[in-house]
């Protein structure tokens, strides 16, 4: 049987939200709300009670009153908050709704992600930190670094490029798909002492408190230069999930960046 007209206007609104200005996403929001409420009572059976009806209207009456009420910033700020003082299940409960009134924003799935992980459910992670990366290349490239380090380490990042005749990798990037052949540590550093000992450590960090050493690249280095490290793929295959490059020189920690791999 063929769609009603008020199903075939709620699949215009749900794709309408995708692409239309705030504002303008609220209020088809809003409507597809309604929809729902009157596909919902449309689909109730003859044998359906009176008071089975009115709990439907009220449960999704319910809804349409909480979405207009919801403020995403506060909401988001709570969530975070939350989530640094270590209100993990309240944090999520808070970031749950932020995705689900808003399944575009980036950074509710990212920072939905990074509660998940501190819950150690890793599933949940993945999908979020990559749903916020598919969404928004601006995030992309803020978290894409380089980062900076300390005294003789200058930019630090990893990306799957790089320059093979001048040793140089290219364009930082901050995830990586797990079938990628190599990826590559790029080091830049600067009038280091004669001798300074350099130590690049790439550890995958399984969950919260469980880690794995990946590989860890030792050498010593005088002067000025930018490296390119090499790390090859397993032969399994990259684990889904949080990596962290650290950086030590003589021993002491310098600097670390995170990326992920899916």
């Amino acid at each position: 049987m063929g769609k009603t007209i008020a199903e075939k206007l709620k699949d215009i609104c749900s794709i309408l939200i995708i692409t239309m200005s705030e504002k303008i996403k609220n209020f088809l929001k809003l409507l597809t709300l309604l929809l729902t409420l009157s596909l919902t009572i449309s689909g109730c059976d003859k044998n359906s009670s009176p008071e089975d009806i009115i709990k439907i209207v009220s449960d999704e009456h319910s809804l349409i009153k909480e979405y207009s009420a919801f403020q995403i910033e506060n909401a988001m700020n709570e969530g975070v908050i939350n989530l640094r003082a270590g209100n993990i299940q309240e944090a999520i409960h808070i970031l749950e709704k932020v995705v689900t009134y808003y399944p575009t924003n980036s950074a509710g799935h990212f920072h939905l992600g990074r509660a998940y992980y501190a819950n150690n459910e890793i599933s949940k992670f993945l999908y979020h930190t990559k749903q916020a990366f598919l969404l928004d290349n601006t995030l992309v490239r803020e978290l894409s670094g380089p980062v900076i380090g300390k005294n003789v380490i200058g930019r630090v990042f990893v990306t799957d490029r790089v320059e093979k005749e001048k040793n140089i990798a290219l364009t930082p990037m901050v995830w990586f798909d797990k079938n990628i052949p190599f990826i590559y540590a790029s080091l830049e550093i600067i009038n280091a002492p004669p001798d300074t000992e350099i130590e690049a450590e790439l550890v995958y960090e399984l969950s919260k408190n469980e880690r794995l050493d990946v590989n860890s690249v030792l050498f010593k280095t005088t002067g000025s230069e930018n490296t390119a490290i090499s790390v090859k793929k397993p032969s399994s295959g990259w684990p889904a999930g949080k990596y962290r490059l650290n950086i030590f020189v003589n021993g002491a920690k310098n600097i670390d960046l995170t990326f992920y791999i899916f």
